[in-house]
């Protein structure tokens, strides 16, 4: 495999060396690469919509102003959301049954410092509780209010619960992964949204966002990661 960053790899996930893209073949539900021309649309710089590249076929267009389409590195671009705060999102907006959401990743560099500085929104439906990825304000952690939100996160395929101390970590390039404890899956019944939360004013995320894949079911240790090396490897975090 060319391109390996092994300086940024934690040793234990060294043991599986990715080979080509685990993604496609693994079934994603959605699949966001800000890095592929051939599924985003601009005008100029901003960034007015994405294809799924996923089952689900969930096109996402801009709500306000969509984030500005900016190099991220070693061969790839990404979205520029600038500073948390704003009205801003890409979405699509579903009235069918409600989809299951079991697993996320995303690669992403944030702008915060060690806090959250409101209910900064990552990814969610477009508006109730059923699934949101949000920064608690004034704390370094996901809010998990909601019981049925995802309750593990974790930075570069670490073992650990990062769910409460996700910052400063997400200030730098990275994988996320997150789900729940139990593996139960959360709902995405009226839609999807990157960049803010919710339905709600003032939420926006702040910082760059590569790559968002989602998965129906938890995938296998192995399987999970196949997709953190490999998304490591290309997106140089």
């Amino acid at each position: 495999v060319t391109g390996v960053q092994t300086c940024a790899l934690p040793i234990w996930s060294r043991i599986v060396v990715t080979s080509g893209n685990p993604i496609q073949s693994l079934s994603p539900i959605f699949w966001y690469d800000f890095s592929d021309a051939s599924t985003v649309t601009t005008s100029g710089s901003e960034i007015t919509g994405i294809n799924d590249q996923g089952s689900l076929g969930w096109n996402l267009t801009k709500s306000g102003t969509g984030p500005t389409l900016a190099g991220w590195g070693n061969g790839k671009t990404c979205a520029d959301w600038g500073n948390g705060g704003h009205n801003n999102s890409l979405k699509y907006v579903h009235s069918g049954s409600s989809v299951n959401v079991a697993q996320v990743f995303i690669v992403l560099d944030a702008n915060y410092g060690s806090t959250f500085s409101t209910y900064n929104g990552l990814i969610s439906v477009l508006s109730g509780f059923s699934f949101a990825v949000t920064g608690l304000p004034g704390q370094a952690g996901f809010d998990t209010g909601d019981p049925k939100w995802f309750n593990f996160a974790s930075l570069n395929g670490s073992a650990t619960n990062q769910i409460a101390s996700v910052l400063p970590g997400l200030n730098s390039r990275c994988v996320l992964m997150i789900k729940r404890v139990d593996n139960a899956s959360c709902l995405l019944d009226n839609g999807l949204q990157i960049g803010n939360d919710r339905d709600v004013s003032n939420r926006g995320w702040g910082g760059l966002v590569g790559l968002a894949v989602g998965f129906s079911t938890v995938q296998s240790s192995d399987d999970t990661t196949n997709i953190i090396n490999y998304m490591m490897e290309q997106w140089n975090a």
